[in-house]
């Protein structure tokens, strides 16, 4: 097999690889996969505040939502240089069978999976398209004879 076939190969089947685990990664985040998972309507109620080695500041939103009349709070796995504003409305993702099993949903987590996606996608057209020109990956072979 030529360097040029091979390299084709080995980018093909990592775009898959990529496009299955963003799926997946979507699919887990969403709560799509592994059992019911519901949306409740979710406050910042406050903050928890960490310092890097550098000395810089970071802050968890802390979250409080409620299921079946019950209050839960969520502190949120990321991290942001910026203070939550106490009042805000943020959207949580829970698992049904446990409420305190649950994470923010936003923008941020719901657009990077499909983002990622659609770079692979255009990466992936850009070395077809080069492959095409440089090599006719897609002209049909001449027959001997």
């Amino acid at each position: 097999m030529s360097p040029s076939r091979l390299l084709t190969l080995l980018c093909a089947l990592a775009a898959l690889a990529f496009a299955v685990g963003a799926v997946i990664a979507l699919g887990d985040r969403l709560g799509l996969l592994g059992g019911a998972h519901a949306r409740a309507a979710g406050e910042i109620v406050g903050a928890e505040s960490e310092t890097d080695s550098d000395g810089d500041t970071r802050y968890r939103a802390v979250v409080q939502f409620e299921v079946d009349g019950e209050t839960h709070l969520l502190t949120a796995s990321e991290t942001s240089p910026w203070h939550p504003n106490t009042g805000d409305d943020r959207t949580v993702l829970y698992a049904v069978d446990d409420p305190d099993d649950a994470s923010l949903l936003g923008v941020r987590e719901v657009a990077t999976v499909p983002g990622l996606l659609l770079l692979g996608a255009l990466a992936s057209a850009f070395v077809l398209r080069l492959r095409v020109q440089t090599h006719g990956f897609l002209r049909p072979r001449a027959e001997n004879g």
